[in-house]
């Protein structure tokens, strides 16, 4: 599973924003701590244990269309959250604390 998420990624573009919250990742500036929650992270939609549970095939839950980049807090606390709760609601409340403080972020990003 690991190995075919990995060969997948290597196949897309890395985005310079989260796919979440729209945040600029932090490894767009240069070298990052790797505890940096901007961190550039690699997502799957679907969780892996969503995609066991449900008996999705291994092909499935690591293609292209569930693979995203995002911040590494998003996917630290995204874990196996259904995706339009987290969306709607955490994602949304990082976004405005990112701006907040400062942070650069896509303008024309849509949740």
């Amino acid at each position: 599973m690991i190995d075919l998420t990995k060969k997948n990624v290597r196949s897309i573009d890395k985005p310079k924003y989260c796919f979440y919250t729209g945040i600029k990742f932090a490894d767009e500036y240069g070298k990052v701590n790797p505890n940096d929650p901007c961190k550039r992270s690699i997502d799957h939609i679907k969780s892996i244990y969503e995609c066991f549970l449900t008996g999705i095939a291994i092909e499935e839950a690591a293609s292209i269309e569930n693979i995203v980049f995002c911040l590494k807090i998003c996917n630290t606390i995204k874990g196996n959250a259904e995706i339009q709760y987290f969306k709607k609601n955490i994602a949304k409340y990082l976004r405005e604390e990112f701006i907040n403080e400062g942070y650069e972020y896509k303008k024309d990003f849509e949740a």
